[in-house]
């Protein structure tokens, strides 16, 4: 199988690259390790410069996360025994990391992106074109996006040359 563009990890930033590529005509592989959508520990805060990106990137049934989502106006810091208050303008605002992940999963999938959960990368090769093992499959693509993150644990050198965590 052959694509376009793989990139590995389906968190926010793999999904983003995913829904982008795919918009303008790429054949896009996603490859995540785990199940999505899965809790994740999260301050859940996006601010209004995310808001706008993500108004453009998720599907038109996933756009309620953002108008219905509570808007942070203020914020406090607490520091012996002080009270620092600030404004935020334009608001911030709280959205689930699991809905958001779990709509970004979607917005993919609507976008026509081949993505994998519980997809497991054992190694990756070459320069382009790029030879991507998963579990029992073996995948080919001309570029490749490694979004796994910085705590994911993927050591394979070629991936680790051009890694976005």
């Amino acid at each position: 199988m052959s694509f376009d563009l793989a990139i590995i990890g389906g968190g926010p930033a793999g999904c983003a690259a995913a829904i982008v590529a795919a918009r303008t005509g790429a054949r896009v592989l996603l490859l995540e390790r785990t199940h999505f959508p899965r809790h994740k520990v999260c301050g859940e805060f996006v601010s209004a410069e995310s808001l706008g990106l993500l108004w453009a990137l998720l599907a038109d049934n996933f756009r309620y996360l953002l108008s219905d989502a509570p808007r942070i106006s203020h914020t406090r810091i607490f520091l012996d025994g002080s009270t620092l208050e600030a404004g935020i303008d334009p608001p911030a605002a709280s959205i689930a990391r699991f809905d958001l992940d779990s709509a970004l999963w979607k917005t993919c999938r609507a976008a026509g992106v081949a993505s994998h959960a519980e997809a497991t990368v054992r190694s990756v090769e070459g320069s382009g074109p790029f030879r991507i093992a998963v579990d029992s499959q073996v995948f080919e693509a001309e570029a490749l996006i490694n979004a796994s993150g910085r705590w994911s644990g993927f050591t394979s050198p070629e991936v680790r040359a051009i890694n976005t965590g």
